[in-house]
């Protein structure tokens, strides 16, 4: 089974998204802020395939969680999951970002994005 990390700020949307990919056949660890990311990777390193970030969190932006988050897995892959995705994003080289999925989404597009990136 894949295993995804959801961080994601807006309670309703995380229990949402966290039951579209069970239902999906993913195993999800929900967080909603960086440092429930950052201990949530701490705690099984190297376990993650994915990781579907929201780019607005409550104690750090995004941009500030993703390099932290590929420093403790390099390689893993991303999905950037936001209601405003700015043109040009902080986020370190191209590479590193596997998909956007622009909020609100449904269950249809988010199995295309998932299949799409973990088939990579």
């Amino acid at each position: 089974m894949r295993r995804v990390l959801l961080v994601e700020d807006d309670y309703l949307v995380m229990e949402t998204t966290k039951e579209l990919l069970e239902v999906l056949g993913y195993e999800v660890t929900a967080v909603g802020d960086g440092s429930g990311a950052l201990e949530a990777m701490e705690s099984a390193a190297g376990s993650f395939d994915l990781l579907l970030l929201d780019l607005t969190l409550p104690d750090m932006t995004g941009e500030e969680l993703l390099p932290r988050m590929l420093k403790l897995q390099p390689g893993l892959k991303v999905v950037i999951c936001s209601g405003a995705m700015p043109d040009e994003l902080a986020l370190g080289p191209r590479n590193q970002i596997h998909g956007f999925l622009n909020k609100p989404f449904d269950l249809h597009q988010l199995r295309e994005i998932m299949a799409t990136v973990i088939a990579d």
